[in-house]
């Protein structure tokens, strides 16, 4: 088996622990009554298969509600993964825009800025970027940092902090979906920006460091973007290494010019680079 046919198996393995493919059957089929928890999250399972995420969401929150116990579960029965939260995750990141093993394959050959990169990526996406901050409060509810979850668990954090760059990036800096920030977008403008949104994008950016490790596993070519990220890091500092978007490290300064700049953010064309952007 060639490495990229394994990085793809792998890609699909944690696919099917968080984005149902209609595999193992209906567990629940038995289940007479429609108002149980095991009827409800069949359902879930059911929108999920159907690319219905609204419905597979409020199933799955309905369960949170009505039943902690069992929403709280997270195991195979007989073969088959029971994990409302994973799926309650998968279903957000899908509203988001995230299509996961078509993103995570296309990694191998990045090149750009990173910023750049992950905003392109979403490139006649439809977006809805607060999901994607949905999906990570849920997936942190099995621990906060990624040395107390699962590998699995790990890797979609990671490809979740991307797609939080990406969609809350595309979402105000490429309205016109032509791949390249709008002309009248300026990072250091909080009217094209807002800060809420640039604390999304930075912490999607410290999820994928914080799990650098898990994506750099699957992927068999060299990705420059997540490379670079590290090389960010060093120069921005803690600033740049949040997870939690209300951390009081967040430097909106910093981020501005940082997004502004040419060698570093989304805008190519900005004349300056960092740190010189937005003074």
């Amino acid at each position: 088996m060639s490495q990229n046919l394994r990085s793809v198996f792998k890609i699909l393995i944690v696919c099917a622990n968080f984005f149902l493919i209609g595999c193992g059957g209906n567990f629940f089929q038995l289940t007479a009554k429609k108002d149980t928890s095991e009827a409800l999250y069949q359902d879930a399972r059911d929108s999920l298969n159907d690319q219905d995420y609204d419905t597979a969401i409020s199933k799955i929150v309905e369960i949170r509600t009505k039943d902690s116990g069992f929403y709280l579960r997270c195991e195979k029965v007989d073969g088959i993964k029971i994990c409302p939260r994973e799926d309650l995750a998968g279903a957000y990141a899908s509203k988001c825009g995230l299509n996961f093993v078509t993103f995570v394959s296309s990694l191998t050959s990045s090149s750009g800025t990173p910023f750049l990169f992950f905003m392109q990526k979403f490139k006649d996406v439809a977006v809805a970027p607060s999901s994607c901050y949905e999906a990570q409060k849920v997936i942190e509810t099995f621990g906060a940092t990624s040395g107390v979850r699962s590998a699995e668990q790990n890797l979609f954090m990671a490809v979740l902090g991307m797609a939080k760059m990406g969609t809350y990036l595309r979402d105000v800096a490429d309205v016109n979906q032509d791949g390249n920030a709008d002309a009248t977008y300026s990072s250091c403008n909080s009217s094209s920006i807002s800060t809420d949104y640039l604390r999304q994008v930075m912490s999607g950016m410290g999820l994928v460091i914080d799990n650098l490790a898990a994506v750099s596993a699957v992927l068999s070519g060299n990705s420059s973007a997540l490379t670079d990220l590290d090389q960010i890091k060093q120069t921005c500092g803690s600033a740049c290494a949040i997870t939690d978007p209300n951390s009081s490290s967040f430097d909106e300064a910093v981020t501005r010019v940082l997004l502004r700049s040419s060698d570093m953010g989304i805008e190519p064309t900005s004349g300056c680079t960092f740190p010189t952007c937005c003074l």
